[in-house]
This record gives structure tokens, sequence and C-alpha cells, in this order.
């Protein structure tokens, strides 16, 4: 069981991606890579562990044996040829997937249920499957209900705002909060995750690096969680607003949390732009080398 939830701005596009995957009624295991980080696109799959496992490997060998360019402008299609010419109806139809991909009007997330359809659904800015869907679906209800905005403007809101809801799905007994994270920024992708998660399927030269790349994760995770804190504190002051009054500690406690997004959101901005260089300069000395 799992969740992948994804959103896109004009920012670019984040997917969320738990590690858990079950075994009969009792036995559960984490670490498992669910999501495929392509040149210029992201796949996440929900549904039956076989078939996903065989669907990236699909995917993996297309680039890696049989010379075909994988990118943001056939994945679509080679995932629904697949699921029509190799995997039995029965196992497709329980299969749920999230694609990623470069859109001009920022509708960047693609879902595909094949028990509900024949071909991907109509782009949009959000998406989410598995079974933590409802986990999920019930926190932003929540606060659309309440008038809270999400905050997309800039890279650093999306991702505040997506594990937000990600976390929310944790609660989920199916799943877990390792996450693996993709990235859309422009054509390009980049993913991080954590420590215990096998990148199975992300490129080569971040495997070897992997213990490097879930150190700066971790770093980023825990900005975005110091950013969570301050907001969770920012509404528990402003909430004294329901007797008629904003007093003077309400106000304090708000200006400080204010403070703290503020300073904490420019390190956020300033170790996601460095993750991406170290990223970048470790697939090109990778091509050098090859």
């Amino acid at each position: 069981m799992t969740v992948h939830v994804a959103m896109s701005s004009a920012a670019g596009g984040i997917m969320f991606s738990d590690s858990q995957v079950s075994a009969g009624d009792d036995e559960e295991f984490s670490g498992f890579e669910k999501q495929f980080c392509g040149s210029d696109f992201l796949v996440g799959v929900a549904g039956l562990a076989e078939v996903a496992d065989a669907m990236f490997d699909h995917l993996s060998l297309l680039v890696s044996h049989a010379g075909v360019h994988l990118s943001s402008s056939n994945i679509e299609s080679v995932i629904w040829s697949y699921l029509e010419t190799e995997v039995q109806p029965e196992a497709a139809r329980a299969m749920q997937l999230l694609v990623v991909t470069p859109n001009p009007g920022h509708k960047m997330i693609s879902r595909y249920t094949p028990y509900l359809f024949r071909r991907f659904e109509q782009r949009s800015v959000f998406g989410v499957i598995g079974s933590g869907e409802p986990f999920l679906s019930r926190a932003r209800m929540r606060d659309v209900a309440i008038g809270i905005e999400p905050q997309v403007g800039t890279l650093e809101d999306l991702l505040v705002t997506v594990h937000g809801y990600a976390e929310a799905s944790s609660q989920s007994r199916t799943v877990n909060d390792q996450f693996f994270v993709g990235y859309l920024v422009g054509n390009r992708t980049y993913c991080m995750g954590h420590r215990k998660i096998d990148p199975e399927h992300a490129p080569r030269a971040l495997r070897g690096a992997w213990p490097e790349a879930s150190g700066r994760f971790d770093e980023i995770l825990g900005l975005v969680r110091t950013i969570q804190g301050e907001l969770q504190n920012a509404r528990r002051a402003f909430s004294s607003i329901a007797a008629g009054e904003l007093d003077a500690r309400a106000r304090r406690q708000i200006n400080d949390s204010k403070a703290s997004i503020q300073k904490n959101r420019a390190r956020l901005r300033k170790a996601l732009r460095d993750y991406f260089q170290w990223y970048d300069r470790l697939l090109k000395r990778a091509a050098i080398a090859a």
C-alpha cells in the first residue's frame, strides 16, 4: 500500500512518495522506492507491487539496453502500452499512476486509473493516489473549509505545502513517513529521499552518492518542519480572535513566527538551490566519466 501526492505551479512540480509495502495482513516493509525519476518526468505507481516493480524495470531496460529515449513526450504512451500489452487486465485495473511532466499552463500532473478510464485523465495542478488518499483528502478539504490558501508561488512554499499533505497521509497504517521526493524544475528532474530507501530507479550516479543526498534531504526536511511548526504556532495564537480579541501576547507570537518563517524560507531556498547544483555536478561528472 502506498501514497503519492503531487502538486505543481509556475515554480515547478513536486511529488512525495512513501516507501512502505505490505505482504499479507501482518507484514510491512519500508525502504522501497516507488517513484521513477526520468530526465524530465516523474512517475509514481500504487497498486500491486509486482506490477510496479516490473514496470520500473521495463522503463529502466528501455533506457539502458534498448536505446529508447524516454521523455515527457512519450512516457505516458509507453506506460499505457505496457499495461495494455504486458499486464493481465485484472492486475492492470488494480494499478494507479501519477506522472509529472512539463506543461506551459503549469498543470503538470496526470493521473491514470485503469479501473476507471482507459487513458490518462486531464492534467491538473494536484494529484494523489494510493491507500493514504482518504487521509490526505480530508486534510485538504479541512484547509479549504476554513479558508487556508495553499502557498505555492515559490518552490520552497510548494515543498512545505506538499509535505504537509504527505504527512497527513502517513496517519494510515499502510503508509510511512520515509519519503522519496521528486522535483521537476523547468525541464529538469531531481530526486532525494530518506536514507533507508534504496534508490534503485534513480540516476546511477545518485545511487552511489545516496548517503550525501539523504543527508541533504534531512537538512531540507528539517527546515520544512520548522516552518510548519511556526505556521501552527501562528494559527494557534490567532485563534484568540474567536473571542473578538487579538491580545498583545498573540500579536507577539504571530510576529515572532513571521520572522522565523521568513528566515527559514530563505535557508530552505538556499538548501534547495545548493542541492540542485550538487546534483547537476554529480550527473555531469558521471556523464564525462562514461
